[in-house]
């Protein structure tokens, strides 16, 4: 019993130090608010939304000059491209400490229609390319709303299989700790939206999760690429696969993939969306994994 305690203060006192007052936090400056990118293939095979992670910078997932990227991959194949920028992942911080799961759905349905609304104009089909959070809004958008229709789904870590590890150690950080305190992240600098992440952005991350398994992932068994590294720090894969299987998502197929030729320090295997992210041989594999799929949709 003695040990047990020993363990839980512990581990408060690791959260309690890595938690930064409001006035101690400063977010980055995003210059490039630009979210549409259009190919100079002809014909334009289709639009694919990009999607980031919780935490991760938006830019991060490419542009039309960074080689080594989803978006700039995406464009030399003859696809246009809208990079989603999710509430809590821009500007100043207070809004990450005040997210909840109705935030990123609304933010992530208004980008959508934008992008169907070109499509429709354009008759070429949408498909989606989603990292962690990414994945699990739009999951829950496919499930939820009639009108949100991918001709195909690209993700990588998706956050609908978090270890319990991570929600143990966030439900004992909300008992002692206020929604809207921030939790420093652990990824790369490069890398992040904000210098940390909410309780209640957690919060919500956890009720989206919960949603899809509530509502046994109902309309969302479309052609589905998954990526995951097996050493993945937030994402239990056998609980992944064991979901696809309950789920009869007949339609997905997981594909491990190792980033264990990182460039990025420190190394974190959740994060595997670019060329630094695992290594130029690896993101090989991944761009023609990706490629094969798309031209089989």
């Amino acid at each position: 019993m003695k040990k047990l305690l020993l363990t839980i203060l512990i581990i408060l006192l690791i959260i309690v130090i890595s938690c930064k007052s409001i006035n101690n936090i400063k977010n980055p400056i995003i210059t490039n608010n630009e979210k549409y990118f259009e190919t100079s293939v002809f014909p334009v095979k289709g639009i694919i939304i990009v999607a980031h992670g919780l935490n991760t910078n938006p830019l991060k997932m490419g542009d039309e000059h960074t080689n080594g990227t989803l978006v700039k991959l995406f464009l030399d194949e003859g696809y246009n491209v809208y990079r989603v920028i999710l509430s809590g992942h821009e500007g100043a911080i207070e809004e990450m400490q005040s997210i909840n799961a109705q935030d990123w759905i609304d933010s992530a349905l208004i980008q959508y229609r934008e992008v169907a609304e070109i499509a429709y104009k354009n008759n070429i089909p949408i498909y989606l390319t989603a990292f962690s959070l990414g994945g699990l809004v739009f999951e829950n958008l496919i499930h939820y709303k009639e009108d949100v229709n991918f001709t195909g789904t690209i993700l990588f870590a998706p956050a609908i299989a978090i270890k319990g590890t991570a929600r143990a150690g966030i439900f004992i950080s909300d008992i002692f700790l206020a929604d809207n305190a921030i939790i420093k992240s652990k990824a790369p600098v490069e890398y992040r939206a904000q210098k940390g992440v909410s309780i209640s952005a957690y919060n919500a991350l956890f009720e989206l999760e919960d949603n899809l398994y509530k509502n046994e992932f109902e309309n969302c068994n479309i052609p589905t690429l998954v990526f995951i590294d097996p050493n993945d720090e937030l994402i239990n894969v056998s609980k992944l696969q064991k979901s696809i299987t309950n789920f009869n998502l007949s339609n997905w197929n997981v594909a491990t993939i190792s980033n264990t030729g990182t460039e990025i320090k420190p190394k974190y295997h959740h994060l595997i969306i670019d060329c630094k992210c695992v290594s130029s041989e690896t993101w090989n594999v991944i761009c023609e994994r990706i490629k094969y799929f798309l031209e089989a949709y």
